[in-house]
């Protein structure tokens, strides 16, 4: 569901888009998998942050781009206001997200704008927007107007890539050839190399726990204290000097996103992370830490990386995302991410009620066919491949049954009360118990050998469907029942049982 319908203090007039949007494949694949439905007493409004102990492909996920009303599908930046609104800065225009219907604000037709082609959001204090453009310098936008400062103003370069506001509400702009700008009772002070910073080119700033701010350029890590610059570089253990973003986690680590991987900065000791550690792509543009203290990173060519417990994750194009090249993190009131790309629109993860395994999570094959579960609560799925999947405590194990089955494709699975697996193929039936199989067909008395189901009822009868009727397994030997007066050769395509015991079959 949209941002703004999962948000409880929204406009009035806001409306939910989840049926819409549900009918609609984000991927547009078909794909078979095991799908797990989590049922919940969660009423509608209520929503799930993301899980952490989910996988990243396991989240919802979705995408608009131009043709849901995007105005260009490079997202430098992502916002949302006190009042719900979720802002995205794109190339070629900004737009307002109100969970249903963007609104597009432009030069040509909004009076104050200089530049489309926008790279940061800010919100101060008291409710400002701000936005900065490639061009045109910095936008202000309050009580639906705006108002730009460029060179006119003071601004020394309308290239304006970033904001910070520090605690007592100083507003700091990062421009590209114009150094560090202060903005302070509407005037602009300047630090640039002439003061003693690395590089004019700022790309981010950050203020950290202890009142220090931060400034990313492209010649280091500068730290401002008591009116001077500390410069920190590769020689104090930086991955790169080149730096794109700059963040701090709950414990007070800073992490820094470079062009050549990922470092923090931890009781005064630098530590790198590239690719050789995990990092699906070493240009680290973006970085974003969640509610839960997963930290993702948005790379340029690897995708999108979450950072738990010291090991490296990532969601790429080959996973579903809508482009590899990662300009913007977001998470919103609700925990929902929202990740801009170079090209390939804005894309949004969330918790759902329905989680998936397929392959990435470990199964064996993503064509399944059965489940089924034992009697010490683990789950055994029967895939297309042939291998007998186990899933305990969260992960799954694949089983080649020893001894080989009658056919390559699992198209059923039962287990019986002395914890005897039974494996139903396209070719016959088998029987897995105490590490021995034993295999079964027509020639023991099956009506097909094509098993379709499979089911031990509650007083200890197995029952077997066939593609030529249903038999039960009695006394050592295949008994074949009628289903309809007159006829035994129904394809039986499921069996279940009621409440008061009845069988129920399926035809």
């Amino acid at each position: 569901m949209p941002i703004l319908a999962e948000i409880p203090s929204l406009h009035p007039g806001f409306r939910s888009t989840r049926a819409r949007n549900c009918r609609r494949s984000v991927a547009g694949r078909a794909v078979f998998s095991l799908v797990v439905c989590l049922l919940s007493l969660a009423t509608a409004t209520q929503v799930l942050a993301l899980d952490p102990g989910r996988a990243i492909t396991q989240y919802q996920h979705r995408i608009w781009q131009i043709e849901e009303g995007l105005p260009q599908n490079s997202v430098e930046s992502i916002l949302q206001t006190r009042d719900g609104y979720l802002w995205v800065a794109t190339q070629d225009g900004l737009a307002r997200f109100d969970g249903s219907h963007f609104t597009i604000f432009k030069r040509e037709f909004d009076r104050g704008m200089t530049s489309n082609d926008l790279t940061s959001l800010f919100e101060d204090h008291a409710g400002n927007l701000w936005i900065g453009t490639m061009g045109g310098g910095m936008l202000r936008f309050k009580n639906g107007q705006f108002t730009s400062f460029t060179w006119s103003q003071g601004l020394p370069a309308n290239h304006v890539i970033c904001f910070y506001e520090d605690h007592i509400g100083n507003l700091w702009v990062g421009t590209l050839g114009g150094g560090l700008n202060l903005l302070k009772d509407g005037k602009f002070t300047t630090y640039n190399t002439r003061s003693g910073l690395s590089n004019d080119r700022v790309r981010a700033i950050f203020e950290d726990r202890m009142g220090r701010v931060w400034i990313g350029t492209d010649n280091g890590l500068n730290l401002w204290r008591n009116g001077t610059f500390s410069l920190y570089t590769t020689r104090q253990g930086l991955s790169n000097n080149g730096i794109l973003s700059i963040r701090e986690d709950r414990a007070g680590n800073l992490w820094i996103g470079t062009r050549n991987g990922l470092t923090r900065l931890s009781n005064g000791k630098f530590t790198a992370y590239t690719s050789k550690d995990g990092l699906s792509n070493d240009i680290a543009r973006f970085i974003r830490e969640d509610r839960s203290g997963n930290l993702w990173i948005g790379t340029v060519g690897g995708g999108l990386n979450r950072l738990q417990g010291g090991k490296f994750t990532s969601f790429t194009a080959r996973d579903g995302l809508s482009n590899d090249a990662v300009l913007s993190i977001y998470e919103d009131s609700e925990g929902n991410l929202w990740v801009g790309t170079d090209g390939g629109g804005l894309n949004q993860l969330l918790e759902g009620k329905v989680t998936t395994y397929s392959m990435k999570e470990g199964l064996s094959d993503s064509v399944v066919n059965s489940v089924v579960e034992d009697v010490d609560h683990g789950l055994w799925i029967g895939t297309a491949g042939g291998v007998v999947n186990r899933f305990v405590g969260g992960r799954f194990t694949g089983h080649r049954v020893k001894g080989g089955l009658p056919g390559g494709e699992i198209t059923a699975l039962g287990t019986d009360r002395q914890g005897g697996l039974w494996i139903g193929t396209r070719t016959g039936l088998a029987r897995q118990f105490r590490g021995k199989l034993t295999i079964y067909t027509t020639k023991n008395g099956l009506p097909h050998n094509r098993i379709s189901a499979i089911l031990e009822d509650r007083w200890g009868n197995l029952w077997i469907g066939t593609q030529s009727g249903l038999s039960q397994w009695k006394d050592g030997g295949f008994v074949v029942r009628h289903i309809n007066v007159g006829s035994s050769e129904e394809e039986i395509l499921c069996l279940g049982q009621a409440a008061v015991g009845n069988l129920l079959v399926g035809t």
